[in-house]
């Protein structure tokens, strides 16, 4: 096997399990946060509607995700982990989707010039807007 065989497979597994994460900041944010309570990121919380206590947001989060649902991003540990780092509560789902985009094409060659392998990306990425917040002390 070449290693342009690995590279290609290496790419294809890369690309299908991507996800991204945009963070757009306030200008008053900080990572610093003497009032952090939380201990564990399984306590970060994901709400779809505001909640009832007093709090800030801090900018805005974009997640795109390659090759899953609103569903899976929103089960995903990854996320709750970032807002955990960030020092932020929590996060509140503001806009979610599907999009499309334009579709990749991998070709893989053997050294004569024949197609060995073609691999056809998905066009739709599924994203979910929010806004990350603290609690007010």
């Amino acid at each position: 096997m070449s290693i342009r065989y690995y590279i290609s497979i290496l790419s294809i597994l890369l690309f299908q399990s991507c996800i991204t994460l945009d963070f757009i900041p306030d200008p008053d944010y900080s990572v610093q946060n003497r009032h952090y309570r939380k201990e564990s990121w399984d306590s970060v919380e994901i709400h779809l509607k505001p909640p009832e206590r007093e709090y800030t947001t801090y900018g805005e989060m974009i997640i795109r995700h390659f090759s899953g649902s609103r569903d899976d991003l929103l089960k995903n540990k990854w996320l709750k982990k970032e807002l955990f780092v960030r020092k932020f509560d929590g996060i509140i789902i503001v806009k979610s989707g599907i999009t499309g985009i334009v579709p990749v094409i991998i070709n893989t060659k053997n050294s004569e010039g024949v197609t060995v392998s073609v691999y056809r990306a998905q066009r739709e990425m599924s994203y979910i807007t929010g806004n990350p917040f603290r609690y007010d002390p």
